[in-house]
């Protein structure tokens, strides 16, 4: 199953994790797609930022009127997780990993 999820809406936000207000434009947009296109390890879907076990994965990235946007593609584990509606929304990981 395939689905296109909002990653990143537009606009400025505090993120509490890094105590300070960070804005989501086209300039962070396109810093991520590059990353995403470079030799970088593709981003999964996990629970909780654990960063262990993959219910699915982002295979492709787009920006549009909204935000940042990702077509996922979720194995059976991410499957059963949306039927038992056990993900109620998202909270992308990112930072500056330039390197495997």
């Amino acid at each position: 199953m395939k689905n296109e999820i909002l990653i990143f809406p537009r606009g400025r936000f505090y993120i509490e994790k890094y105590n300070q207000w960070l804005t989501f434009d086209d300039v962070f947009f396109e810093k991520v797609l590059l990353a995403f296109n470079s030799d970088l390890p593709k981003p999964f879907i996990d629970v909780d930022h654990e960063q262990k076990t993959a219910f699915g994965e982002i295979i492709e990235l787009k920006i549009d009127k909204e935000g940042l946007k990702g077509k996922v593609s979720w194995n059976e584990k991410g499957i059963e997780l949306l039927k038992n509606k056990e993900y109620r929304y998202t909270s992308p990981s990112f930072g500056e990993i330039v390197d495997n």
